[in-house]
């Protein structure tokens, strides 16, 4: 029932009419300009756009929703669903090109959330589609300031109001909004979007237009924030005419076959590319990650679970490359061009495929039922652990995490180390280890570091271990010799130290020669080693499928920015450590 009071359902019903009602002012009188266009001319406009035109701006449409899968990325690694990066990113281009198009933007973006995310629950995908929206809207008010700015329709001083605006909404929303940094990414990945969508309507411009790019930037922003606040399904009629107006051509036409043109490489193709995506999704069967190997833990940072052969495998996405991580004895799914760190089982059958394979590193395995760090082969590993001891090292397992300590411990890693590692390799975030053991090394009562080990079933894989500024001789030996005491105690059939790069590939020599500590670290503990293979379907996919494993590994491009950030946001912090809790 409808009330005459400012009650809960008549805001609603006016959030729903007020902006319909606003579109439909803006085409009314909209329509007016644009009445005595041609379309024989609209036509022989939209028929000198070139072909190149449309493919630069096809890849241009690509940047742009590849800066909204990153943005949906964000928020669900903020909100803590646990989806895979690459299917978050995924699922959110999905949901904004459907979402664009059909319109109603949040709600429609939701449904689709909710039907490719089975394991997220109704209320996440909801606070993802509402949160990004919020969160979009805030920053695109920041750049229609600039955009009123640059063509003169406010004064400077109001970017002052404007933006006060957007920080007072910001803190009332507080409860769900990130970090400072998440949120300048959220800003930038906002920009990236909104810069190439311009690009593209700029570039499909028949010629004769003559149009600065700044210009037809401010408009657009502009033009599709009107759209976005009406609702209207594509902003249909919206767009064209806030464009029209804010520009104020002498011809129209052209432009007008420009934004027609832009219509299909924006909407239109996206549209359709999103449907086929989500038939896909539907008709693909989805795999369970329960009683999986060590690596699907990583599966919160990237890759998907695919089935292949009647098995479930791990794949990732090095440089764009289907790469399998790991995996059964079997082929893996269709269009796997590599299988990394697969064990001897695996190899063989894939070399018995014509495969070809090649060694790459050894795992060091443990059986804690029969591990004990006596006699002279473990006399490196004892002198070390009581060195630790002696300098008043303790080492306790864990169930309730301390984060903000770990998070520093953390912070100081990857700063001393340029950066966090990927791929296989796991890095540091709260919601990763929160399923996981986690061992925290203490000097009397200050922490100093911690290891963490993936857990499923009966099985334990040494992950994460990192040290802080302040460091022991012998703490991490002390810890991963607690954790196997540990896995002993509680009945775990193996416990897994990870790999070592070894030399079995010409090139594989100056990797396993910066790993010759680590290699003596894990030897001190006497464990089996196991060799691990990498193959390829032939030699040339084998190099590069490797070597796009290895670049994904190290990161180098991610690492630097990372390091950067950190030596910028760490200048003038006083490094101490935390006591414990």
């Amino acid at each position: 029932m409808i009330t005459t009071s400012l009650g809960a359902p008549s805001l609603r019903l006016a959030r729903m009419v007020l902006p319909l009602l606003a579109g439909g002012v803006v085409i009314w009188f909209g329509a007016q300009s644009v009445a005595d266009l041609d379309p024989a001319l609209i036509w022989q406009a939209f028929a000198t756009i070139h072909w190149a035109q449309w493919a630069m701006a096809a890849l241009c449409i690509w940047i742009s929703f590849a800066a909204i899968g990153r943005y949906d990325e964000t928020w669900h690694r903020i909100l803590g669903t646990k989806t895979p990066p690459r299917l978050a990113r995924q699922t959110g281009m999905a949901a904004v090109a459907v979402g664009q198009t059909v319109g109603f933007g949040a709600v429609t973006g939701g449904l689709v959330r909710w039907q490719c995310l089975p394991a997220v629950p109704v209320s996440q995908t909801a606070k993802v589609s509402a949160a990004g929206a919020a969160s979009f809207l805030n920053a695109w008010a920041i750049y229609a300031a600039v955009a009123l700015i640059h063509l003169d329709i406010i004064a400077m001083d109001w970017i002052a109001l404007i933006t006060a605006g957007v920080i007072v909404t910001a803190y009332l929303g507080r409860r769900f909004l990130p970090d400072p940094a998440e949120m300048a990414r959220l800003f930038i990945f906002t920009g990236t979007d909104l810069c190439f969508a311009a690009a593209a309507l700029y570039l499909l411009m028949p010629s004769g237009v003559d149009v600065p790019f700044s210009v037809m930037l401010a408009g657009f922003i502009l033009a599709l924030g009107m759209g976005l606040i009406t609702n209207i399904p594509a902003g249909a009629g919206v767009l064209e005419v806030t464009l029209l107006g804010l520009l104020a051509p002498t011809d129209a036409a052209p432009i007008f076959a420009g934004l027609c043109a832009f219509r299909i490489v924006g909407y239109l193709g996206p549209a359709l590319i999103a449907m086929i995506w989500l038939i896909g999704q539907k008709l693909r069967p989805t795999p369970t990650t329960t009683n999986g190997p060590g690596e699907w833990d990583l599966l919160s940072q990237h890759g998907a679970l695919q089935q292949g052969g009647g098995r479930t495998w791990f794949i990732g996405y090095p440089l764009g490359l289907k790469v399998a991580l790991g995996g059964p004895a079997g082929l893996p799914p269709r269009g796997t061009l590599g299988a990394y760190k697969i064990n001897p089982q695996s190899a063989a059958h894939l070399r018995g495929k014509g495969w070809q394979v090649g060694r790459i590193a050894s795992e060091a395995v443990i059986d804690p039922a029969t591990w004990a760090p006596q006699g002279r082969p473990y006399a490196r590993l004892r002198r070390m652990m009581k060195k630790a001891q002696t300098a008043g090292v303790t080492v306790t397992q864990t169930d309730t995490p301390p984060i903000a300590q770990m998070t520093q411990i953390a912070t100081q890693w990857a700063k001393a180390n340029k950066g966090e590692r990927g791929f296989s390799m796991g890095r540091y975030e709260p919601s990763y280890i929160a399923a996981q053991k986690v061992f925290l090394i203490h000097q009397g009562t200050n922490l100093i570091g911690f290891i963490t080990f993936q857990e499923h079933g009966d099985q334990w894989s040494l992950d994460l271990m990192r040290s802080g500024d302040v460091q022991v001789n012998g703490a991490m030996h002390l810890a991963v010799a607690t954790a196997i005491t540990q896995a002993a105690s509680l009945g775990i059939a193996r416990v897994s130290l990870a790999a070592v790069s070894d030399c079995h590939l010409t090139f594989g020599c100056a990797i396993t020669a910066k790993t010759d500590g680590l290699l003596q670290f894990k030897q001190s503990f006497r464990p089996a080693w196991i060799p691990l293979y990498h193959a390829a379907p032939n030699r040339l996919l084998f190099a590069i499928t490797l070597g796009a494993v290895t670049w994904a590994i190290q990161r180098p491009i991610a690492r630097s920015w990372q390091s950067f950030a950190l030596k910028f946001t760490t200048r003038y912090e006083t490094p101490h450590p935390y006591p414990a809790e």
